[in-house]
């Protein structure tokens, strides 16, 4: 671990990812057994996973404040920036989107999987699209659907970083606020490609955008007050796990839990040294990988249950069996996958970052 990486970020990262996959492990539960999961009882927890996705967006605001902070009106920082966001984010969606199309184009394995040309292409590009499948705004591999706001996250970011710093946080602010405003206004529907641009959940990388900036500043949180804004994001998202969604916006339900907890804990790390377990700082860093994995691992579990083969594991054994089985699998797909591949292009396509830029923005 690199002395200037935020081990606090790639923790939270491990877990907003272990999120994601335990909400999928809980589906996967859910649709081949008859027996009934005693976390898919638990009162809301259900569909809790899915705050993970919002950790992650909040997370993705802070990191590409934090690591631009120096860079904006220089020469080609913006191009450098975004051909790192490509590297980062590219091959890997890549190759698992390819895997995932050769599985519906074989014989005899997603038999129920509709092949559709225009679809695909869209899908490699980050473009939303409805999903001939499933007839939902989901790229081949369904959880891609983060990405395409992520990408449209880093073209806004990499256009602001040729003005001066002041500019960004009030023209995004603007931005942001008008096409929520217009998607409102105008009802933009959930399969509607024009979501990208309205989602209220736009505001999560815009909160994280405002946690970076004060993470830079001279203004220090107070290691209570970091310890406060913890306690309120863990008693946040605990509120939906037992009273559900407040039917608003995922923004107040997960968002401003996430904030909270992000903002706490890396400025309690700042203040205090506060230490993230090794453990998760390596899972933080396999993290992506895991986001996109661990749809195959499960299909491969899933079908082992619709055969019968696990009947005999108790259903809430096989969901911890199932996750732990994910993430260690997921984190072999880094060492063996995708840290090759992103070492490679890094190496050969960019110029060299400097060690803090480097190692907060994987």
């Amino acid at each position: 671990m690199g002395p200037n990486k935020i081990n606090s970020i790639q923790g939270l990262r491990a877990i907003a990812a272990g999120l994601v996959v335990l909400l999928h492990v809980l589906g996967m539960a859910e649709k081949f057994s008859a027996e009934q999961s005693v976390l898919n009882q638990f009162f809301h927890f259900r569909h809790f996973g899915s705050s993970g996705v919002d950790i992650f967006f909040v997370i993705s605001g802070f990191i590409m404040t934090v690591v631009s902070q120096q860079k904006y009106g220089q020469p080609s920082a913006s191009m450098h920036f975004f051909k790192r966001r490509l590297i980062r984010i590219v091959p890997m969606y890549w190759f698992y989107s390819s895997i995932m199309l050769l599985l519906i184009c074989l014989p005899f394995t997603l038999q129920q999987s509709v092949f559709d040309l225009t679809f695909t292409i869209r899908s490699y590009f980050f473009i939303p699209s409805v999903n001939p499948t499933s007839q939902e705004m989901m790229p081949l591999v369904a959880q891609g659907w983060t990405l395409s706001y992520e990408m449209y996250f880093y073209l806004l970011f990499a256009f602001f970083l040729m003005f001066k710093k002041g500019l960004f946080l009030p023209s995004i602010s603007i931005i942001f606020s008008i096409c929520i405003l217009c998607g409102f206004l105008y009802g933009i529907a959930p399969n509607s490609p024009y979501r990208l641009f309205t989602n209220p959940i736009l505001i999560e990388f815009l909160l994280g955008c405002l946690i970076g900036t004060a993470y830079v500043s001279r203004y220090r949180f107070g290691s209570l007050f970091s310890v406060g804004l913890i306690c309120i994001g863990c008693l946040g998202f605990l509120a939906t796990i037992i009273y559900g969604k407040s039917g608003y916006t995922r923004v107040v339900d997960w968002g401003l839990p996430a904030a909270c907890l992000v903002a706490g804990i890396v400025n309690l790390e700042k203040a205090k040294g506060f230490k993230t377990p090794h453990f998760l700082v390596a899972l933080g860093d396999s993290s992506y990988s895991l986001y996109l994995y661990h749809t195959f691992a499960l299909m491969v579990i899933g079908k082992l249950m619709q055969m019968g083969l696990l009947s005999s594991i108790p259903i809430d054994l096989l969901v911890v069996l199932s996750l732990l089985f994910c993430i260690a699998t997921g984190h072999i797909a880094y060492l063996c996958i995708e840290k090759p591949i992103t070492r490679y292009f890094s190496k050969h396509k960019t110029a060299p970052f400097s060690k803090r830029q480097a190692a907060i923005i994987h």
